[in-house]
């Protein structure tokens, strides 16, 4: 049995990687692993996986090096539901069964699939309440007449034209306005049918 221990805490963490580290201690002393390693984030928040004793020992367990995954409680891998449940579909993937000793969570066993079903089903839920939190802000912003999406770029058409007809390329005049070519052959074009029907 290969065990990997992982602690994490933040600034503003109650939970110090120490006291973390003990109960752990207390759960290897019941068993008798092959090999223990750990893995320790200290200053690092869990609202994002790029953490580097995390990617550490994520490239360990895709690597096959470990049968379990200890740690305290289940936001010490995540405090985002959805990354929790991608870290769990990976360690499922790669055989690894991950044990969290406060909250009591094991995805061993018959429960085990139920358990993580259940994760992601409360995963979703977040998702959708978020989706929906910003269909809402952008409903109240579009009535407050804020104007959405990309700001237009400001070309000078004139200036364009100019150019074109001294003879530039359509790249070399993108580049001086800092716009893409299809971009600019698009503005001309708009342009172009504007005013031909302000035309008498």
């Amino acid at each position: 049995m290969r065990i990997a221990c992982y602690c994490r805490c933040s600034t503003f963490d109650k939970q110090t990687v120490a006291s973390q580290r003990s109960e752990i201690e207390a759960y290897l002393a019941t068993r008798s692993p092959k090999r223990v390693r750990w893995f320790e984030d200290v200053g690092h928040s869990g609202g994002k996986l790029d953490r580097p004793a995390f990617r550490k020992l994520m490239d360990d367990i895709r690597r096959r090096r470990f049968d379990i995954l200890v740690c305290y409680r289940l936001d010490r891998v995540s405090r985002s539901l959805f990354d929790a449940v991608h870290v769990l579909d990976e360690l499922r993937r790669h055989d690894v069964r991950l044990v969290t000793l406060a909250d009591g969570i094991s995805f061993d066993g018959p429960y085990g699939g139920l358990m993580y079903a259940l994760i992601a089903g409360l995963a979703e839920l977040e998702r959708e309440a978020i989706r929906e939190r910003v269909k809402a802000g952008l409903r109240a912003a579009k009535a407050r007449g804020v104007r959405l999406g990309r700001k237009t770029a400001d070309i000078d058409l004139e200036g364009a034209r100019r150019r074109r007809a001294e003879g530039m390329t359509m790249k070399a005049i993108a580049e001086h306005f800092g716009i893409s070519v299809r971009t600019l052959q698009r503005r001309l074009r708009g342009a172009t049918k504007t005013l031909s029907k302000s035309d008498p």
